[in-house]
């Protein structure tokens, strides 16, 4: 099943929700320098299509966040140990549903609010929780399941 020891210990370098964070405080920064201009009506379908985003991220959210709640790992507190691999539902099509789900609302944020700049947040968000992250979960899920966890992740993408 998975190994003990070395495995157990704490493998982020930087808690996900910090860069979050971060990400969100920024893009609310930059939207009020470079908002888009465009026609009422083209604004209001912008800012209505990035609400149908932002919903349909929250929905990739859930559907990440509830499988993780039913085997009963750990979802937010990064001192908990993983006690499973999750590979069924969403994560059948995505190792990391959960910042996918962020990753679209934020996509979906910068549409609502309407900001050209908030659009390039999602993807320094993308590029720190490659780095800092998701390369750092993938080496600790390796050592603690080994062969389990090398075959999920050769079967599946890490976002899509």
């Amino acid at each position: 099943m998975f190994s003990s020891d070395a495995s157990n210990k704490s493998f982020r370098i930087i808690h996900p929700g910090v860069i979050l964070l971060c990400c969100i405080t920024i893009q609310g920064l930059v939207t009020e320098l470079w908002p888009m201009n465009f026609e009422p009506v083209v604004l209001d379908l912008i800012d209505r299509a990035g609400s149908g985003v932002m919903a349909l991220g929250a929905a990739i959210l859930l559907l990440g966040y509830i499988p993780m709640m039913i085997k009963g790992t750990s979802i937010v507190d990064s001192r908990k140990h993983t006690t499973h691999i999750v590979t069924k539902g969403i994560f059948a099509y995505s190792r990391n549903p959960i910042y996918l789900g962020w990753l679209t609302i934020f996509f979906g944020l910068a549409m609502a609010t309407l900001s050209w700049s908030g659009l390039l947040i999602p993807i320094l968000m993308i590029a720190l929780l490659d780095r800092f992250v998701i390369m750092e979960e993938e080496q600790y899920l390796e050592s603690r399941f080994g062969d389990d966890y090398l075959s999920y992740k050769a079967q599946v993408r890490r976002w899509l």
